[in-house]
């Protein structure tokens, strides 16, 4: 029969999560290839816990807790998704929303440009430009859009102002797998060039000898 005190000892020598993932991960964290993830951990730690009470609400809009996840594009891109309440579902690029946690302490640089705007022409319609940016205060990230055609310069040029409050925890949980989607992409693409699909024979560099079996050479009598 295990006694309180066995249970106690048992409790004290399993590892906590925190110093499981310190054993699992190493100074990846802080290894050149990581680049600023110190920097974008540090930001997301600035961002208030999302419950108990939850971060206030952006002046004029009303808190709803929103969801993120991976979506590709038709093309194949790798996006996050965003969604909350009534809002526009928005996609962002995977260096993008990286590029927002890693800036989020630099006012100067913390907006960043999600989608261009484009004037319209005869084979295309407009756009807007589109914004975006993670309020730490609120725990949300913030999307403005443009009119369409216009760059935005000032108040007057934002059509939408959408917040989707993101747990902060789900903030990190996504922007440390898009840091190592992004850094393994390039090499998972080239190794799934390389042995992609099933090949018994090797395509022949002498049609002549498509076996490649070594000639024997006449002996000279």
């Amino acid at each position: 029969m295990t006694t309180t005190r066995q249970r106690n000892q048992n409790a004290a020598d399993t590892p906590s999560a925190q110093s499981l993932l310190q054993d699992i991960f190493g100074a990846t964290f802080d290894g050149e290839d990581f680049g600023s993830m110190k920097q974008g951990l540090i930001n997301l730690k600035s961002i208030p816990p999302f419950f108990n009470p939850h971060p206030p609400a952006v002046n004029g809009k009303e808190f709803v807790a929103g969801l993120m996840g991976f979506r590709r594009s038709q093309s194949g891109e790798q996006r996050l998704a965003i969604a909350c309440g009534k809002n526009q579902v928005r996609y962002i690029p995977l260096a993008k929303y990286i590029a927002m946690v890693e800036n989020l302490h630099n006012n100067d640089t913390a907006s960043i440009m999600l989608q261009n705007f484009q004037e319209a022409d005869d084979h295309s319609s407009g756009r807007g430009q589109v914004l975006g940016r993670i309020n730490a205060a609120s725990s949300a990230i913030t999307i403005i859009q443009g009119v369409t055609s216009r760059i935005i310069r000032g108040p007057s040029d934002i059509a939408l102002f959408d917040v989707y409050h993101i747990d902060r925890r789900d903030l990190t949980a996504y922007y440390i797998a898009a840091k190592y989607q992004i850094s393994t992409a390039d090499q998972m693409e080239t190794m799934i060039a390389t042995f992609d699909g099933w090949k018994s024979f090797n395509v022949p560099l002498d049609p002549l000898d498509p076996y490649g079996v070594p000639t024997t050479p006449t002996p000279r009598e």
